[in-house]
């Protein structure tokens, strides 16, 4: 991939809200990523699988999470900015 598609790449998730990070993660996650059958036991080793599966399991517990502030009533307005 080329240095203009990378960031052509940046800029459409800027646009969209999304961050693409770095985290550091443990074996207890690997092994719960597998459980939760996001991620296959053969591809423990693949990063990019991991990532995907990692970034499946953060939208699910936060799409649950908002939902559950939305019923409450405890959120309101945007937390989250733009930079």
């Amino acid at each position: 991939m080329s240095a203009a598609d990378r960031q052509r790449r940046h800029r459409e998730r800027q646009r969209k809200g999304v961050a693409v990070l770095p985290i550091e993660v443990d074996g207890g996650v690997y092994w719960a990523l597998t459980l939760a059958g996001l991620v296959a036991e053969a591809d423990l080793t693949n990063s990019s699988a991991v990532a995907k599966a990692l970034g499946h399991a953060v939208k699910d517990w936060s799409t649950r999470q908002v939902g559950n502030a939305l019923r409450s009533g405890a959120l309101k307005g945007d937390i989250v900015s733009s930079s």
